[in-house]
């Protein structure tokens, strides 16, 4: 119980460091996700500007292929909505299916899927911001705590790149390179 409680008030001091320093006034250029390190970067001019733990369907390896296979996607997408009244607290649309994602279920007689988002926790949930972290809960969307999707809310302009990595740190990227 206090590990949580730390961890929230950490967490909160960081919100309120990027209002406070004006950080969103930089212009958010893309979100980079790492499903293998469950991490999420907010990327301004190849600068980090925020860095949040993520959850992933309970079937997190490998791209999505179909409905219901519990992946999340890999590869380069956009965010092109946010929706405050949904089942989850706040969510931003990532247009998964592409063309490509559609073709390649097509080819196979299956439907791609769709409606991944990004999203912070169900509505009346009894998860934390730490106990959601515990395991991979989603349908193949990306979680995020409350906190963290007010601050990806607030930066993340209509059309955001976000890149999906299965192991971003072993694709010789030097983007956040260790």
């Amino acid at each position: 119980m206090i590990a949580t409680s730390r961890h929230s008030l950490l967490l909160m001091a960081m919100v309120a460091l990027f209002f406070s320093t004006g950080v969103f006034a930089k212009n958010l250029k893309e979100v980079i996700v790492d499903k293998t390190s469950r991490t999420l970067w907010l990327i301004s001019d190849s600068e980090v500007i925020g860095e949040f733990q993520i959850s992933l369907g309970p079937n997190p390896d490998g791209h999505k292929l179909e409905r219901g296979d519990g992946k999340t996607p890999e590869g380069i997408y956009s965010l092109t909505w946010k929706k405050s009244d949904s089942a989850y607290y706040k969510s931003i649309h990532i247009n998964y299916p592409n063309s490509a994602d559609r073709l390649s279920a097509s080819s196979r007689g299956v439907s791609p899927g769709g409606s991944i988002k990004i999203h912070g926790l169900p509505n009346d949930s009894p998860f934390d911001a730490v106990d959601h972290l515990a395991f991979d809960w989603t349908e193949g969307c990306i979680a995020v705590s409350n906190e963290a999707i007010d601050v990806l809310w607030n930066a993340a302009p209509t059309n955001t790149t976000i890149h999906i990595y299965k192991d971003l740190f072993n694709t010789g990227l030097p983007l956040l390179a260790r």
